[in-house]
């Protein structure tokens, strides 16, 4: 059946969160970009879908729990009546809202516009049938964030109690500095006996990359050699990365100066924005924005990974420039660090390696899950595809 949006929701201005924000509240504060900050209090308590009015207008939310939103993020009281939230929002996915834009520096949505937008919807149980497949694929890809999360946690926090808090195992298998090991000045303060201070390149080579010239067509190819941007990474927050937008041909990586980097090296985003960080599982290149480290033989990238993320502040520190902040190669080989033995970062690493490829696996059952589901969305809200009364998906199933 065909319906204005107007007949399925009530478009809600969200509000300034100035009286009720808390860092402690129990309830988000929501603007375009995602959770800004907490309150006490909540603008609405069931489930809706969230529109950017003003600022990132381009996709829609979803959410089920109490929530504030600000004053560039409507929210909506949905007619239950006609449809179900969560198969609204997956309609509502398929718009680019950016193509009812009003504003003219900064884009905007007018509700006035919205309302008048056409929704063909099916009857409430093939809707059903939609959301519960459809969530299914979701709450795996969620699931599967909730351990990687908690596999880069625990790898984190054995690498502070280590390399920060300096409570690496000594040889009674005690905590070094809480069991009296001895300490030694430096120029980075206090430090085990025996460790010392270096800098950055004593981790490995640190190499920068290139952007081949795009007035050759040449240069650029479909299933070439990846090659990573900045841009790519902000997209795509996950740990490991194989690729980009964008490929490489072998021509275009002989005639820039980009470089090829080795599987396991650790890429670091040198500009705009300083301090995006990944482990590239297959051999990829990079743009001029990246000062990556190729680790050396004795070394392993998970070491790396935590050292560049525990230390982005004072890179972003030592960074320079007038239009954005960038940090040289040079610049990013001198940053001093310290350095415990070979020994202990071995030991660490063969520790954390069995969580970094579980990582890695379940990141990639993720980018495969997400193709799935974006491939169905489309089909499913147009009635392509439609889904068998007897059919039941669970979890366990959608081992990709």
């Amino acid at each position: 059946m065909e319906f204005k949006l107007k007949d399925l929701v009530n478009i809600k201005y969200g509000k300034n969160q100035k009286n009720v924000k808390n860092p402690r509240g129990k309830y988000p504060i929501l603007g375009t970009g995602g959770i800004m900050d907490y309150a006490d209090d909540f603008l609405y308590d069931k489930p809706s879908v969230l529109i950017g009015r003003k600022g990132s207008i381009g996709k829609v939310k979803y959410i089920e729990e109490p929530f504030w939103t600000i004053d560039t993020l409507f929210y909506t009281i949905v007619n239950e009546n006609l449809v179900i939230p969560k198969y609204l929002y997956y309609k509502l996915s398929q718009i680019d809202f950016n193509y009812y834009n009003e504003g003219t520096t900064i884009p905007s949505l007018r509700t006035e516009t919205l309302y008048k937008i056409d929704i063909d919807l099916p009857k409430k149980n093939i809707q059903k049938k939609v959301v519960n497949l459809l969530n299914t694929i979701d709450e795996k890809i969620e699931n599967n964030q909730k351990i990687i999360a908690n596999l880069e946690k625990l790898s984190q926090t054995l690498f502070k109690h280590w390399f920060v808090d300096f409570e690496f195992p000594d040889k009674n298998g005690n905590p070094y500095k809480s069991s009296d090991g001895e300490m030694v000045d430096s120029e980075l303060g206090e430090i085990p006996k025996g460790w010392r201070v270096e800098t950055l390149e004593k981790l490995g080579s640190i190499v920068g990359g290139g952007t081949p010239s795009k007035k050759n067509k040449e240069y650029y190819t479909n299933n070439g050699i990846p090659w990573i941007t900045p841009k790519d990474l902000s997209k795509n927050r996950n740990i490991y990365i194989s690729h980009g937008e964008n490929d490489i041909s072998e021509l275009g990586l002989n005639k820039s100066s980009a470089k090829l980097l080795e599987k396991n090296s650790v890429l670091f985003s040198s500009r705009a924005p300083i301090g995006y960080i990944a482990i590239n599982n297959i051999p990829v290149t990079t743009n001029q924005g990246f000062k990556s480290i190729v680790p050396n033989e004795e070394m392993n990238p998970y070491f790396i990974y935590f050292i560049l993320k525990n230390i982005t502040p004072l890179i972003e520190q030592t960074a320079s420039g007038s239009t954005f902040k960038e940090i040289s190669a040079k610049g990013l080989k001198s940053i001093k660090i310290v350095f415990p033995s070979i020994e202990l970062i071995e030991h660490y690493g063969n520790i954390v390696k069995k969580y970094f490829e579980e990582i890695n696996f379940l990141e990639n059952q993720n980018i495969k899950l997400i193709e799935l589901r974006d491939t169905l969305l489309p089909k499913l809200m147009s009635g392509e595809i439609e889904i068998p009364d007897d059919i039941e998906v669970n979890n366990d199933e959608l081992s990709i």
